[in-house]
């Protein structure tokens, strides 16, 4: 069975997040408050990431060097 967290169109929590980039919470909530990460999607009060920004992130913060 596939990891659902691998799929490009899964919803990311906080967590899942935090593991991907190997950054803490404080790190994540400076970044959003730049504007420098992706918007998230709200579900109710849940907050989540779609998979396919967080990689693209990863990819744009690797090519910046």
């Amino acid at each position: 069975m596939s990891d659902p967290t691998k799929e490009p169109d899964a919803l990311l929590a906080t967590p899942e997040v935090l593991k991907r980039l190997a950054i803490g919470e404080t790190t994540l909530w400076r970044l959003e408050k730049k504007g420098q990460f992706p918007k998230p999607v709200f579900l109710g009060r849940c907050k989540r990431w779609r998979a396919s920004d967080i990689d693209a992130f990863i990819a744009a913060a690797a090519g910046s060097g």
